[in-house]
């Protein structure tokens, strides 16, 4: 057993619990930003369950209803469920902790629905081999882009979907099989059967500096500051577009 401690996940700067309890690992996520008022609240909390650790009344569930461990503790749950009730019950809930709601919509609607449950969706967790994913992948060779989909906005209409746009859907059933086989719902990570595909590197063919020259030349005077930074700078469109005065330091003339 070891006692709960309060870390802080680096990426989003949340607080988040980590502990060991029967034998298995413990990490459990807050929501919570890393600030003083939070983390002497969670380091409160984590005194609260130290203690009931040592009094033998520690119950999981009752701090953690939803916790990523809840089916280690509860035994493990209906082996029928599908790819599709469990991609839509729990995944679903599970990755809107992660990314933004409306993104999360997206990967349902634009991504899950049309593209990985018509060859998927029926098959229940447990039941996933090999062959079902190798014909996953094979079947998203032989999808185009279409209007209906807007995940492939930048691609042509008609065209096959690139090895990238594939791969982005290939990992999102990864997270699926990780997060049901991390809670429980199968004895196997399936993980390993996805083999993501080799990705193109786009051709580079940038301006030089007299192509760069004549390009500003004939651009509006209000746009050239725009594509001056934009050259120097090498930002993407929407950081630039995100600009604001007090992100420019004219003293080091840096932003």
């Amino acid at each position: 057993m070891r006692k709960p401690s309060v870390h802080v996940r680096s990426k989003r700067q949340q607080l988040f619990y980590d502990f060991k309890w029967q034998g298995e690992r413990c990490k459990e996520y807050t929501g919570l930003l890393d600030t003083t008022e939070n983390r002497t609240r969670c380091q409160r909390m984590a005194r609260v369950m130290s203690e009931e650790m040592d009094l033998g009344t520690f119950n999981y569930l009752r701090h953690f209803p939803e916790g990523s461990r809840k089916y280690k503790f509860t035994g493990h749950p209906d082996n029928k469920v599908t790819l599709r009730q469990y991609a839509e019950n729990d995944w679903l809930a599970h990755i809107k902790t992660k990314v933004r709601e409306k993104t999360a919509e997206e990967y349902l609607n634009d991504m899950l629905i049309p593209r990985v449950f018509p060859p998927l969706g029926d098959i229940a967790l447990k039941d996933i081999r090999p062959e079902h994913l190798d014909h996953f992948t094979g079947h998203l060779k032989t999808l185009t882009w279409h209007r209906s989909l807007p995940i492939g906005a930048q691609e042509i209409e008609g065209r096959p979907l690139s090895p990238r746009r594939i791969n982005i859907i290939l990992l999102r059933v990864r997270q699926i099989l990780d997060l049901a086989y991390d809670r429980g719902y199968i004895p196997k990570n399936p993980h390993g059967w996805i083999t993501l595909q080799k990705e193109r590197r786009p051709d580079i063919d940038p301006l030089s500096f007299d192509e760069r020259a004549i390009f500003l030349k004939t651009l509006p005077e209000r746009w050239q500051p725009y594509f001056i930074v934009a050259f120097d700078t090498g930002m993407r469109p929407s950081e630039q577009m995100a600009l604001h005065w007090r992100h420019v330091d004219f003293r080091a003339k840096r932003l």
